[in-house]
């Protein structure tokens, strides 16, 4: 209800016009996140994707926040620049050293995979339409989901389908939702 009236000084839950996400991507190097726009790709469906924020901004603090954690190269991260020295977290003692070799590539790649996989955007388990069941005595509702969006309602005492008007695209509360729900059914 509050997302149909989008009432206007609820700042948290209004419209974001473009998401973006991180992709991992493996060449001979190593792994390397490319920020790419939501809007470009389909979240939930393709794979590698990490986190979903509003903005540039946000998305680039989330991977500075989490290489600090993790220490993370900022250099290999595409963060910043390296020179011949290394980056400028090796220098501070933030970085382990993988952008001069005193690290291992692959050592790096697999903290920076774990660091990720917290935000990590899971991929739709189903090959089609899923329903998710609600049922008490002779009253059925199910739930009509598909790549983390909801398509509508089915009311078992009524007999009548109500489609959502609208398909707005991949919502992150809503896949939130879904995904905490689906997991809880398939264990």
């Amino acid at each position: 209800m509050i997302k149909v009236h989008n009432p206007l000084f609820n700042i948290r839950l209004r419209r974001v016009r473009s998401l973006y996400t991180w992709q991992l991507i493996t060449d001979r190097k190593g792994c390397t996140p490319h920020l790419i726009n939501g809007q470009n790709t389909q979240l939930g469906i393709t794979p590698d994707l990490y986190g979903v924020y509003s903005s540039r901004q946000a998305a680039t603090q989330q991977l500075r926040e989490l290489a600090q954690k993790h220490k993370l190269c900022l250099g290999l991260l595409g963060l910043e620049k390296i020179n011949t020295r290394g980056c400028f977290g090796l220098q501070i003692r933030q970085c382990m050293g993988a952008c001069v070799g005193k690290e291992e590539r692959s050592q790096h790649d697999a903290r920076l995979q774990q660091a990720l996989e917290d935000v990590q955007i899971h991929v739709w388990p189903h090959d089609a339409i899923h329903e998710l069941v609600q049922q008490q005595n002779d009253w059925v509702q199910k739930q009509r989901v598909h790549n983390w969006q909801y398509l509508g309602t089915h009311c078992g005492r009524s007999g009548e389908i109500k489609p959502l008007l609208k398909n707005k695209g991949f919502d992150f509360y809503v896949y939130k939702i879904l995904y905490c729900t689906i997991k809880e059914t398939n264990n």
